[in-house]
């Protein structure tokens, strides 16, 4: 499979221009509408067509990318070392985490954690008596941690 770029929000691939979206790197890479946690995470880390476009050519070109094992073990390792870049280039400070969190915790918590976070899961934290104060602490301890094992974590 080829990938080339021809600008920030088209790629051709295998001859076939499309627009850089979630649903065509779904389609490009072959990944299974049934992989929900995988495509809800593709959205929550891959907001841009540059980034959408990285991540297609970083999985076509991963070493774990092959005919035995398909793309599956490739997807989902550039996927973790995109969200860990994005982490450490395009993070939100804790201020703005806060206010954004008052206004809209579900998202507040996707942006800031990198990750696909459903309402339930926020529902969880606040039954547990996780404070978000404590899971900033957390964050400031190890900054590529996951919302899940931060609550565990604080639990």
């Amino acid at each position: 499979m080829t990938l080339i770029i021809k600008s920030s929000t088209t790629t051709q691939v295998k001859g076939i221009n499309t627009m850089t979206t979630i649903e065509s790197a779904i389609a490009t890479l072959e990944i299974s509408s049934t992989a929900i946690v995988l495509i809800a995470n593709m959205k929550a880390i891959l907001t841009t067509p540059e980034l959408i476009t990285d991540f297609i050519q970083r999985v076509i070109d991963h070493p774990a990318n092959n005919e035995r094992y398909g793309n599956s073990s490739a997807t989902n390792l550039v996927l973790y070392d995109i969200r860990k870049e994005q982490l450490a280039l395009n993070s939100i400070s804790d201020d703005s985490f806060l206010d954004m969190y008052l206004l809209n915790p579900l998202q507040a918590l996707r942006v800031y954690f990198k990750e696909s976070i459903v309402p339930h899961e926020v529902e969880r934290m606040k039954q547990w008596g996780v404070n978000v104060n404590d899971l900033i602490t957390a964050k400031k301890f190890d900054k590529n941690i996951r919302f899940e094992r931060a609550v565990m974590q604080l639990v």
